[in-house]
């Protein structure tokens, strides 16, 4: 069935994943780490949450930039429980606070999120964090991705609860704006 085949689809996407992280990053001279956490890593067990703490500023120390992602491959009930509502998008707000981060960049495959889905002029640049109530985002995206887990919504939502914690989000598109 789908969800079988679930954590091995995730380990390969995840090694195809981190080769394309360091092509890209070696351009610049920099390496890169792969961290796979559960929301449980982060939320549940202090000493997972630890060693993560541990491993991220090891890496940012070494000159090395973490990619962190959901383990997929592991976490397959959890994120069956959970509806993938809490995939990458929530984990960075976890992350983010863990580390008591000022920001959360997020990247994604589109230009934005748009007043009209229709009209492409109609993007919207700048949003006002507190003002992403759950009708105005459902308005605004109508839900999930077609490509991803969480689509734009969820990133949207991830803002709106990071304001809270005095965390400013960033969202942009990682394949054609030069990010």
């Amino acid at each position: 069935t789908d969800t079988e085949n679930k954590p091995l689809l995730a380990a390969i996407w995840w090694d195809i994943l981190m080769s394309e992280y360091r092509k890209k990053f070696a351009q610049y001279n920099k390496e890169v780490a792969g961290i796979l956490v559960t929301h449980a890593d982060i939320e549940d067990y202090p000493s997972r949450r630890s060693a993560l703490q541990k491993t991220i500023f090891s890496a940012w120390n070494s000159g090395i930039i973490p990619i962190i992602n959901e383990n997929d491959a592991l976490s397959v009930e959890e994120l069956d429980a959970l509806n993938r509502g809490w995939d990458n998008d929530q984990n960075a707000l976890l992350i983010a606070k863990m580390l008591e981060s000022r920001h959360i960049i997020f990247t994604t495959n589109t230009n934005g999120v748009y007043a009209n889905p229709h009209d492409p002029t109609s993007r919207i640049s700048e949003m006002k964090s507190h003002l992403l109530t759950p009708p105005y985002i459902q308005n605004l995206c109508g839900g999930k991705s077609t490509n991803g887990t969480g689509g734009m919504a969820s990133k949207l939502q991830v803002a709106h609860q990071a304001w809270k914690h005095g965390i400013s989000t960033h969202i942009g598109n990682g394949i054609d704006s030069g990010i």
